[in-house]
């Protein structure tokens, strides 16, 4: 005998879980761009910060090669004798101030936010370091090269180049701090990155599989089964069970819209209405009112009985194939008018043919066996 399993109430239904699913896989690359995008940002600011130390790092360089290169020209100045002797020295030297200044501005406005007050401090040794060099070529040219190392070869100009020495060192070992610090963190950025692209890629994996998993053990298979189950009651077999909800709430509305349809009453079946039982197709999206309409081909009715069959009370004796439980609904008031019950056949029921042609003329089907023919195949 065909049973419906008692359905639970789903907390989720299929379509939302399926929308779920879907939405989680396509939100993972969204989630892996920004958080890509997040990453990035991060690396370029330490990036940025590593290309300033860097930068940083080259002016200290070329500050302490022009800071240098002033002293020899200085040098030469006191060697030589006379101007004209010490004129191409101070040249470069007055050449080479000039670009230790630019130096010195163009690493000022680009200084790490940590080291700008020691860039200030460097900045006024600088400007102190040039006033001073300046003078020596201006005595140099204007008295004499005595007067200009009796000016620079002295424990004052020694005192401001310590100084600019002494800040130079500790600028440099700051920025070798920064550089490390910066690149630490670049590394740390690229580490994160690659860490979260891994769990995206798990993650995306752990779901793909899920969504698999869920397709085939909430989706296929009961749909397989409701399959199953519904072939068997096409072919009139109630000795099953329709299988509820196992998992997926609307493949268990396609079961829950199967119903038996039981004899009311003890006795034997008189008629079965064909013309209630097709208007009731129709009525259950299985036939056409108008030309656009469209068939369902999944409702209907299964009727294992027949006019002359004996039945006991609560005897399955049909069943009903709608959308949902109003369509089963409609389907038992239509069994209800179409088939009758009684004590015995009022009369003997019509044949599944009715008539015959053969060689012979018309042959009436619907007659008893031993009633004379019709007119017609007297006339034949």
């Amino acid at each position: 005998m065909l049973g419906l399993s008692t359905p639970r109430r789903a907390t989720y239904r299929l379509k939302t879980r399926l929308y779920s699913i879907i939405a989680f896989l396509g939100l993972l690359p969204m989630l892996g761009a920004a958080l890509a995008l997040v990453v990035m940002e991060l690396a370029g600011r330490d990036d940025a910060a590593l290309d300033r130390a860097a930068r940083g790092t080259i002016h200290l360089e070329r500050v302490n090669g022009l800071v240098y290169a002033v002293v020899m020209e200085s040098r030469g100045i006191y060697m030589s004798a006379e101007w004209r002797a010490a004129e191409p020295f101070a040249k470069n030297l007055i050449r080479q101030l000039g670009e230790l200044q630019d130096v010195a501005k163009a690493w000022k406005a680009d200084a790490i936010a940590s080291q700008q007050s020691s860039i200030e401090e460097l900045s006024e040794r600088i400007d102190q370091f040039v006033r001073f060099r300046t003078e020596l070529v201006r005595l140099g040219r204007e008295e004499n090269t005595a007067a200009a190392r009796a000016f620079g070869d002295n424990d004052a100009n020694r005192t401001v180049r310590s100084a600019l020495n002494d800040s130079l060192r500790g600028v440099a070992h700051a920025y070798e701090q920064e550089i490390g610090r910066a690149r630490s963190q670049v590394q740390a950025d690229e580490h994160d990155l690659l860490v979260i692209l891994l769990a995206l890629a798990g993650l995306g994996a752990l779901a793909l599989g899920s969504g698999l998993i869920f397709i085939k053990v909430g989706l296929l298979r009961p749909l397989l089964r409701t399959r199953d189950s519904m072939l068997r009651l096409a072919q009139g077999d109630l000795d099953i069970n329709v299988d509820g909800r196992p998992r997926a709430a609307e493949i268990a509305e396609m079961a829950q819209a199967v119903e038996v349809f039981a004899a009311r009453e003890t006795g034997v079946v008189t008629r079965v209405e064909p013309r209630t039982i097709g208007r009731a197709v129709v009525s259950l999206g299985g036939g056409r009112t108008k030309v656009e309409d469209v068939v369902d081909p999944t409702v209907g009715f299964v009727i294992t009985v027949k006019p002359g069959d004996k039945v006991l009370e609560g005897e399955p004796i049909a069943s009903v194939f709608a959308r949902d439980a109003s369509g089963v609904k409609l389907g038992f008031e239509a069994l209800e008018r179409a088939v009758t019950f009684g004590d015995r056949l009022s009369e003997r029921p019509l044949p599944l043919i009715s008539h015959r042609v053969t060689k012979d003329g018309v042959e009436d089907l619907t007659r008893p066996p031993h009633a004379p023919k019709s007119r017609a195949a007297r006339r034949a």
